[in-house]
């Protein structure tokens, strides 16, 4: 059975979290991806890739729900950079996230 988790309420990055995200090549991820992917694909790959980077942004969120606010603030992240990456938003659908919650998750389109 899936567990559904209520989402936390980050409307901006945080500009540390806006700092390492700058100094990562983050289009590498995006060109092996297929032309649609979900937020969850590229987390996936993010993680692999960047895994150093992706526990100093856990760092600032330390404690309960750090993982989705890491997550969170990646996505931000890539919406306010949509243009810089060659990707727009699609749609968001309710599907199971990496962390085996149902949560709405975020599809992309290269443009």
């Amino acid at each position: 059975m899936l567990k559904k988790r209520v989402n936390s309420m980050i409307t901006f990055v945080n500009p540390a979290v806006e700092q390492i995200l700058d100094k990562l090549d983050l289009s590498v991820i995006i060109k092996h991806l297929e032309d649609n992917f979900s937020s969850r694909d590229f987390f996936i790959e993010f993680i692999s890739l960047y895994e150093g980077e992706f526990i100093d942004i856990l760092y600032y969120y330390k404690g309960r729900g750090a993982f989705e606010k890491a997550h969170t603030q990646i996505s931000l992240y890539l919406s306010e950079n949509k243009s810089k990456y060659g990707i727009e938003k699609v749609e968001k659908e309710y599907a199971e996230n990496i962390f085996g919650y149902v949560a709405k998750i975020q599809y992309w389109k290269k443009t």
